[in-house]
């Protein structure tokens, strides 16, 4: 074949891959954290005792961060301080990621839950740089929670309430308008997380 043709082929064939790559969605940019910001807000809302500490108790009122407090209690005195929660926002800084994908399981008394919607709402102190995730479960109670507007199904880095309910099923309140559940959707590996994250509820 003319080698002029054989070239002419050839630049055909990478304008049509440069023209696939254009097409390909942007990465998606990390939030724009501000670690002593999240902290004081904390600190702020939760600290009721104002001793600079948050205990067990204190944290009832925020679940996504009591979800994760043995991972931030670098000290292990039982409470969380602002430095602790500082170190932790500056990791979702440091490690710069956009987005991840989330799965969970939901079962009822120890049956999958299906028709069940599931929100993570992040919690106030989060400030307003995550969204808002919801998703439904499947038959076998499987659930992949979702921002929106993604390629697939994606979440933000960040702690969050977890609110359940139901078109067809009595869910107590304790998992929805005064949700106890909480979760924390690490830029790394959670090692609460490695078998799988399950919903336990219970009706009574």
């Amino acid at each position: 074949m003319n080698q002029r043709i054989v070239d002419a082929l050839l630049l055909a064939v990478a304008l049509v891959y440069l023209a696939g790559c254009s097409n390909q969605p942007a990465p998606v940019s990390a939030p724009t954290w501000e670690p002593e910001a999240v902290a004081e807000r904390a600190m702020t809302t939760l600290d009721t005792n104002s001793d600079g500490q948050l205990s067990t108790t204190e944290l009832d009122a925020a679940p996504g961060l009591k979800y994760c407090e043995d991972q931030l209690d670098t000290n292990g005195d039982g409470q969380l301080s602002r430095e602790e929660i500082v170190a932790r926002i500056t990791l979702y800084r440091d490690m710069d990621v956009g987005l991840r994908q989330f799965n969970c399981l939901v079962a009822l008394d120890g049956s999958p839950l299906g028709d069940a919607e599931v929100k993570l709402v992040p919690e106030s102190f989060m400030g307003d740089v995550i969204e808002l995730a919801t998703g439904k479960s499947s038959g076998s109670g499987k659930v992949r929670l979702d921002i929106g507007g993604q390629p697939v199904p994606t979440v933000r880095i960040g702690m969050y309430r977890v609110e359940v309910t139901s078109p067809s099923t009595q869910i107590p309140a304790r998992y929805n308008t005064q949700t106890t559940l909480g979760i924390e959707i690490a830029p790394i590996t959670n090692r609460k997380q490695s078998g799988g994250v399950v919903f336990q509820l219970t009706s009574d």
